[in-house]
């Protein structure tokens, strides 16, 4: 993929008269199919670092992986997140042995490995691109490894350095993080609203000393009615025979069967049963019927959008190849 601004295909802007809320949800929605589907590296573009890593915090929530690591672009050391990605390995086995097992169980899961660098801006071209050799050191990894680089704007420049070549041909998917424009209607309604909450606070002011001193002059303290006049007590509105009661939901439409045992494609695992539905749908009109497995693992529900009912090794290779076309990371798997 390149890097050159038209190129950017995957890249989320603020569309014309979209809401900040609802485009920063479609970049939040973009995050999260780039890392649970797509083979590749993604970058995350914001005003700083801090909003970038930001969007991610908001993304983490419905990703599904089988193991994140987060390190800093300040110190940035390929090493030292090896080790704490397989930091639960055999210690008597070489760093690279480990991570090759780790690999190994993550394919077996059919859940990526998740990098983070935050402030990846700071680190130079030829340091990210050491870092990404680093984590990449066995067999699969490109299949199974997503970094998530998040920083400012000067990141991309980063990453079009001669340095860090191999690594963008790497990414799979940029992502901005969308900008709350003021515009001079807000910056005035703002100013509004200050000026309102001025008002309030010295009127409530005020009718608190009204109130004190009326308690202060009143012989007695007048005890509350228990029912204001002409409205029905409580039981009444119970007892009443047509009282308004809310509708009884719609029972939600049936999910598509689950085929029989055998060989399948993963496409992607979600935290989010949203997620996963979304992207069922997504894939099913071009790629024929796909369907959500779920399965409980370390407390959690991982929601799987599969394909199966593969009559043989010449269909399931074919549509392994159709998904790959279309730039998605296809995982074999058994249900």
């Amino acid at each position: 993929m390149s890097l050159a601004d038209a190129d950017i295909v995957h890249d989320v802007e603020r569309a014309p008269g979209a809401s900040a809320g609802a485009s920063r949800a479609a970049a939040v929605g973009k995050l999260v199919a780039a890392v649970q589907t797509r083979p590749g590296h993604v970058i995350v573009i914001a005003e700083d670092a801090k909003a970038a890593a930001g969007l991610f915090t908001e993304a983490e929530a419905r990703l599904a992986t089988h193991r994140t690591v987060s390190v800093r672009g300040r110190a940035l050391d390929g090493s030292a997140a090896v080790a704490a990605l397989c930091a639960d390995k055999e210690q008597s086995g070489s760093p690279r042995a480990a991570m090759q097992a780790l690999i190994e169980e993550a394919r077996a899961a059919a859940l990526p490995v998740v990098v983070v660098v935050a402030e990846a801006d700071a680190a130079g071209a030829d340091r990210l691109e050491r870092f990404r050799q680093a984590v990449e050191c066995v067999s699969d990894a490109a299949e199974v490894v997503r970094m998530v680089l998040l920083g400012g704007p000067r990141l991309l420049d980063t990453i079009r350095r001669p340095e860090a070549r191999l690594l963008a041909t790497r990414v799979a998917a940029v992502v901005r993080v969308p900008v709350e424009t003021v515009t001079p209607e807000k910056e005035a309604a703002g100013g509004l609203r200050a000026g309102l909450a001025g008002l309030y606070t010295h009127a409530v002011a005020l009718i608190g000393v009204v109130v004190l001193a009326a308690w202060m002059l009143a012989p007695k303290i007048l005890r509350p009615r228990d029912h204001v006049a002409g409205a029905p007590a409580p039981a009444a509105l119970a007892a009443a025979p047509n009282a308004t009661r809310p509708p009884v939901p719609a029972p939600a439409a049936a999910a598509p069967p689950r085929p029989a045992h055998g060989p399948a494609l993963q496409v992607g695992a979600f935290l989010s049963a949203a997620s996963a539905e979304a992207l069922r749908q997504q894939l099913a009109p071009r790629f024929g019927d796909a369907y959500v497995s779920n399965v409980d693992r370390d407390g959690a529900t991982y929601h799987r959008v599969r394909f199966g009912g593969f009559t043989s090794e010449a269909d399931l290779r074919a549509a392994e190849t159709a998904l790959r076309e279309a730039g998605y990371a296809p995982l074999r798997a058994r249900d």
